[in-house]
C-alpha cells in the first residue's frame, strides 16, 4: 500500500524495537559528543544519539567544544548513527547545537534554514456538493530558523558526515544553502533526515514511517541532496571512505550548489472515486 507512492521517506520499518535495543550503551566509553583533532582539523563525533539526552552534560561541554572550533583549521561533524533512531532521538542532534551553543559558533553571517511545507486539513471536503462547515485542505509553511553568528566565530570549512540513520540539525541545512558547509553521505539518504515524519505502529513488529512535509527554499525549490554521496562501507574508523572524503573536502573546501527541483505553488487534487 505504501510502496505505490514511490516515496523513499514513506515505508515500513520491520522489528524496530529489537534493532534499537541491540545497541550497547557503551558504559566503558566517554559519552558522545566525542572530540579529537587531526592535523588541525577538529572532529566532533555523534554516533550514539542516546548520549545527547543528558542536557546538563551538554551544557558543561559548551566551553570545551566552542574553544576547539575556534582553534580549528576545519571542522568535521561525524553524525553517522550506529542504529536506527526513534522519533525522540532524531531531535537529539539539535540539543547539541542549541544547548551547547554550537549553532552560533559555525556561521559567519546570518544564515537561515529552509522552511517546511505541510498539508493542513480543516475537516475534510465532501466528495460531492457543498459543506456545512467550509471544510477543505491547504498548504501551510513553517518558517526556517535563522542563526546569528557569535562574535569572533571562525570562518573555517565545515563538513557534516551522515548516513541514513543520522539526525541532521537545521544549522547544517542553513550553512549548506549558504555555501558555507558541505554534507557527505555514506550510502543513500532521503528527505526523512530533514523533514517531519511520523511512525505509526502496525502489528507483528511493523511500523509505518509516514512523510509529512517537504523542504521549501526562498527561491521556490525544494528537496534535500548531500554535496557528495559515498558508497556504504564495512570499513570503520579513520580509513572509512566517507570519512576520508570528508577530511579531503575539509582540507580543500569547494562546494557547488546541489540540484533542487522547483515545487508547484499549489496543486489541484483529483476527487476521490465515488
Amino acid at each position: 500500500m505504501l510502496q505505490v507512492l514511490g516515496d523513499p521517506a514513506t515505508h515500513v520499518i520491520r522489528n524496530p524495537e529489537p534493532r534499537m535495543a541491540a545497541v550497547p550503551d557503551k558504559p566503558e566509553q566517554t559519552p558522545d559528543p566525542s572530540l579529537r583533532s587531526s592535523d588541525g582539523i577538529v572532529i566532533i563525533g555523534i554516533n550514539n544519539y542516546r548520549d545527547l539526552g543528558d542536557f546538563s552534560r551538554l551544557f558543561q561541554r559548551e566551553t570545551e567544544l566552542s574553544a576547539a572550533i575556534r582553534q580549528a583549521k576545519a571542522v568535521v561533524f561525524d553524525l553517522r548513527s550506529l542504529y536506527p533512531l526513534t522519533q525522540d532521538e532524531r531531535g537529539n542532534s539539535g540539543n547539541l547545537f542549541d544547548l551547547a551553543g554550537l549553532a552560533s559558533e559555525l556561521p559567519t553571517s546570518l544564515s537561515t534554514s529552509p522552511s517546511e511545507r505541510r498539508r493542513m486539513h480543516i475537516g475534510f471536503a465532501p466528495q460531492r456538493g457543498s459543506t456545512s462547515g467550509d471544510y477543505g485542505s491547504a498548504f501551510y509553511v513553517g518558517q526556517g530558523h535563522t542563526f546569528t553568528p557569535a562574535k569572533g566565530a571562525p570562518n573555517v570549512p565545515l563538513v557534516f558526515v551522515i548516513n541514513r540513520d543520522s539526525g541532521l540539525p537545521d544549522v547544517a541545512l542553513a550553512l549548506q544553502s549558504a555555501g558555507k558547509a558541505a554534507i557527505v553521505a555514506e550510502g543513500p539518504v532521503d528527505d526523512s533526515l530533514v523533514v517531519t515524519t511520523q511512525n505509526i505502529p502496525l502489528s507483528d513488529g511493523l511500523e509505518a514511517q509516514i512523510h509529512l512535509g517537504e523542504l521549501l527554499y526562498d527561491d521556490g525549490t525544494g528537496g534535500f541532496q548531500p554535496n557528495v554521496t559515498v558508497a556504504a562501507s564495512t570499513i570503520r574508523g579513520d580509513r572509512n571512505p566517507a570519512f576520508q572524503t570528508a577530511l579531503a573536502l575539509s582540507r580543500k573546501f569547494e562546494t557547488s550548489g546541489t540540484p533542487r527541483k522547483h515545487l508547484p505553488a499549489s496543486f489541484g487534487s483529483a476527487p476521490d472515486p465515488a
